[in-house]
């Protein structure tokens, strides 16, 4: 892991620009090999409305300060250049006071003790650190995870429409990625299959196809709509009427006592659509006389994070673009060459994985199966003993080693809690078998998780970060699963976002 590996090297490659010696008691910004730091007094960290945004902690810089073994805790002269001549450094709250001189966390009972209640002032000038958050980074982190960042709301792109809510999805627009769209719509697509999928299922068993997902429809019927209202009074005269009209089926109706009693339905339904007359085409596709509140509807009934705002970005961009403006021109012709791409392959839309060839072969023997069980076993052995031997590792009385990167803040999850989780889980040999940063995070309920991860989750608190090394008798076993093989030791880096109520 690179963190593993970046924790081996020599202790001064964590502080690149340390600055003097001085006592940090102004806010004094360091810069490091893995990220921004800024130091403040703790008066400072109180004043909400005037320091900037703290963040986590470079995982390294967390990772040094956790640790209990002197050669992997801040070394005196790190120290001094955070906290110049204080006894205790917060590093991120109230809870997370840190000594220098005793290599350990400090209680609220034994800062209390020392100072008094918070409320004394006698804490003002004692150091906290924190990790500093700008827009650029928020932008950077999120691009390395579009996707995800995309459905939870965070910024992942510079552009013309980034700024807006769900602006990811509608910059791919300007910008004709398609791929990109693609990636987005498949995201909603998992989210549909996970809501719909017994009557998704069941349309398959009956021979028919379900369509492909994409926000496109719903995202130009939106457009399409809000046009009048949004760029009615800077279009002019450009603007055209566009009336959609729909009759519903009649029917026969007849009493309880199977009296004939005439017709019912024929109602007749208009709805006035004001645009483009480029944009007319497009209407055609995807208008209809309820002006799209049901479908649009139906898309924010799945509660997809990205698509709900993407939606709601529509009206966003007509307040912030000009009926006539280059950017919006150049978004409307992609709009229009999207859907229609879409239309036509909306039963091809997305990739689907293609099928593993299917290989017979004879069943392998029962003793051979045992023999490369028990290798993985031993091999997982080494890897545990290798793991320890870092010095930083603790065990639990089960067997599960950790490492606890960020604490968090709040309450230990419960075994009958549901969790949102963000990480990655590998092999001993680094090859990854499982990735919410691509695939999106998912609430899991703890009860349902393989018995070294309930463990281990129960450690720390929402926002808080471990490193897992988990036997096989508490992940399969000897069973395989997909690329785990029988007696396989699992890795896993873990955040826990949040705990569900």
């Amino acid at each position: 892991m690179a963190l593993r590996k970046a924790l081996l090297a020599p202790a001064c490659l964590v502080f690149l620009c340390l600055g003097s010696t001085g006592t940090a008691h102004a806010q004094q910004l360091i810069s490091t090999e893995y990220g921004d730091v800024l130091v403040m007094t703790f008066e400072q960290y109180l004043d909400k409305e005037n320091r900037p945004v703290c963040a986590s902690l470079p995982s390294v810089i967390s990772y040094k300060a956790f640790q209990s073994q002197d050669n992997q805790n801040f070394t005196e002269r790190e120290y001094r250049m955070l906290a110049g001549d204080a006894p205790f450094l917060a590093l991120r709250s109230h809870n997370s006071w840190y000594s220098r001189d005793q290599r350990k966390y400090v209680s609220l009972d034994e800062l209390y003790a020392i100072y008094g209640s918070f409320d004394s002032g006698n804490y003002d000038q004692l150091p906290v650190l924190c990790g500093v958050v700008t827009a650029e980074s928020r932008v950077a982190s999120a691009r390395a995870n579009p996707v995800a960042s995309w459905k939870n709301g965070e910024r992942s792109c510079s552009g013309a429409f980034c700024g807006l809510s769900g602006g990811a999805y509608l910059q791919a627009i300007y910008e004709n990625d398609l791929d990109m769209i693609k990636r987005f719509d498949a995201s909603i697509q998992r989210t549909l299959s996970q809501k719909l999928g017994a009557i998704l299922s069941l349309s398959e068993d009956l021979g028919e196809k379900p369509q492909d997902f994409s926000l496109l429809p719903a995202l130009a019927n939106a457009y399409l709509v809000g046009y009048a209202k949004g760029f009615g009074a800077s279009c002019g005269d450009e603007l055209v009427r566009k009336v959609v009209t729909k009759k519903t089926p009649t029917y026969d109706m007849f009493d309880r006592d199977g009296l004939y009693e005439g017709q019912g339905g024929g109602e007749v339904y208009r709805f006035t659509y004001v645009l483009k007359p480029g944009l007319v085409p497009l209407c055609d596709e995807v208008c209809d006389s309820l002006g799209g509140r049901a479908e649009r509807s139906a898309v924010r009934t799945l509660s997809h994070g990205g698509a709900t705002r993407t939606l709601n970005g529509i009206d966003e961009l007509f307040s912030r673009h000009g009926c006539s403006s280059e950017e919006i021109s150049r978004f409307e012709q992609n709009l229009v060459a999207m859907t229609r791409l879409y239309l036509d392959e909306k039963y091809r839309w997305l990739p689907t994985p293609a099928a593993p060839a299917v290989a017979k072969v004879a069943p392998e023997d029962p003793a051979v199966e045992r023999k490369k069980a028990a290798e993985n076993r031993a091999a997982g052995m080494r890897y545990l003993e290798e793991n320890r031997a870092l010095g930083n590792v603790s065990t639990t009385s089960s067997g599960v080693q950790y490492t606890i990167l960020e604490r968090g803040e709040g309450r230990h999850p419960s075994p009958t809690d549901r969790v949102v989780l963000r990480g990655v889980g590998e092999l001993i040999d680094g090859r990854r078998m499982d990735d919410s940063y691509t695939a999106g995070t998912s609430v899991d309920s703890i009860s349902s998780m393989m018995p070294g991860l309930r463990e281990g989750l129960q450690l720390i608190k929402p926002g808080g970060k471990i490193r897992l090394v988990i036997p096989p008798e508490l992940a399969f076993g000897d069973r395989e699963v997909g690329m785990i093989k029988p007696g396989s030791t699992l890795v896993y880096e873990l955040e826990l976002v949040s705990i569900v109520k």
